[in-house]
């Protein structure tokens, strides 16, 4: 939380979203959910966390946080991909599949956000070090290019942070780009059990903005061919 509080003002101003007067009103409101932050008051950090996205949204117009080049009618938000296509997805076909209720998929939503209000910005940000030091899991990380909400800067900086044993072979490998069918669609850095993906024209969704590219991750993370399993 920290590190995202720190980046918010940075990404929208060099994205041209706010100016001066706007960088410093939201890094004034960034320093309330710190303050709340450090004395455990969870609660008091989501209202001043909410409080910020009001001014953020003033401040810019309105943008899709998600997503900053996307314009989202309010009625046509699908937060988090809750959309027609998905609910029906859940509904009918994986519903069938599990031999469950689908009526209810998605249908207790913000009873769980209120119920869960004072926890949303508890961080655990030593999880993914634990992982990587004491097992053999593989942690990959990707971030698109377009989300103002968990800027790339603020994932950037949260791994720099970390610390586990074989860093070392992330910090020396190479940063390549992701090509497919000849067009870019991001970049990769992998190293020893811990991978880093940026995402083109993609935000916080980005496997719904970016298909392409994820689909490439998906392989890569998971090492599947499907030419060598057919």
């Amino acid at each position: 939380t920290r590190h995202i509080c720190r980046e918010h003002s940075k990404y929208l101003f060099v994205n041209g979203l706010i100016d001066e007067d706007g960088v410093a009103e939201i890094d004034a409101q960034e320093e309330k959910i710190l303050s709340a932050l450090k004395n455990h008051e969870f609660e008091k950090a989501t209202d001043e966390y909410l409080a910020w996205f009001d001014i953020m949204q003033e401040l810019t117009g309105g943008i899709y946080v998600y997503n900053t080049q996307t314009h989202i009618d309010p009625s046509e938000d699908c937060t988090y991909g809750y959309g027609p296509e998905l609910n029906t997805l859940m509904e009918v076909e994986v519903s069938k599949a599990l031999q469950i209720d689908g009526d209810v998929y998605a249908s207790q939503v913000m009873d769980v956000l209120t119920i869960l209000h004072g926890d949303r910005l508890i961080s655990d940000i030593n999880a993914i070090p634990r992982l990587l030091n004491e097992t053999s899991v593989k942690i990959n990380i990707y971030s698109g290019q377009l989300d103002a909400l968990v800027p790339t800067s603020a994932t950037l900086a949260t791994i720099k942070d970390w610390v586990w044993k074989d860093k070392s072979d992330y910090l020396r490998a190479n940063r390549t780009a992701i090509v497919v069918d000849l067009i870019l669609q991001g970049y990769q850095k992998v190293g020893g059990n811990f991978g880093m993906y940026w995402i083109n024209r993609s935000g916080h969704l980005a496997p719904s903005d970016n298909p392409t590219a994820m689909q490439y991750v998906l392989k890569s993370v998971t090492e599947y061919d499907a030419e060598s399993t057919e």
